[in-house]
């Protein structure tokens, strides 16, 4: 007999995970969207060529499309509206401030990864599928 211990909380996260897998995916999606709009509004970046700009604003709208389409999911699959808007804001909001980090050489204070810690407690909180007792009473 093997024992396994902590089995059933590992699948119960990977369960959940797949229960918040579209409003995740639409907060990733919508911060590609806005990098995208970001990158086709820069000089730098498309200079005169009036190609490069539309083919990252058919990229945009196309990113930002598919965002609309994992969310427009999430709403469909969730009992309540709130847990797929805050999990898919909050998702965009870190992956916006990654991606501006990382490519666009944002700086970031301590006050602003306060928030972020803050932000992701919020996101535990009203994600989490509490299994409250049922009052017969009534």
């Amino acid at each position: 007999m093997v024992l396994r211990i902590g089995t059933p909380i590992i699948a119960d996260f990977f369960y959940y995970l797949l229960d918040i897998r579209e409003p995740l995916m639409a907060g990733v999606w919508a911060s590609m969207g806005s990098t995208l709009g970001k990158l086709s509004g820069s000089q730098v970046v498309v200079g005169d060529g009036y190609l490069l700009w539309a083919l990252l604003l058919i990229m945009m709208i196309t990113v930002n499309t598919w965002g609309c389409r994992c969310y427009l999911r999430a709403l469909d699959k969730s009992t309540e509206a709130v847990t797929p808007t805050v999990i898919s804001s909050a998702t965009s909001f870190l992956f916006s401030a990654v991606i501006e980090v990382v490519v666009f050489n944002g700086k970031t204070s301590l006050k602003w990864w306060l928030g972020t810690i803050f932000i992701l407690q919020g996101i535990a909180l009203v994600a989490r599928n509490p299994k409250l007792p049922v009052d017969d009473k009534n």
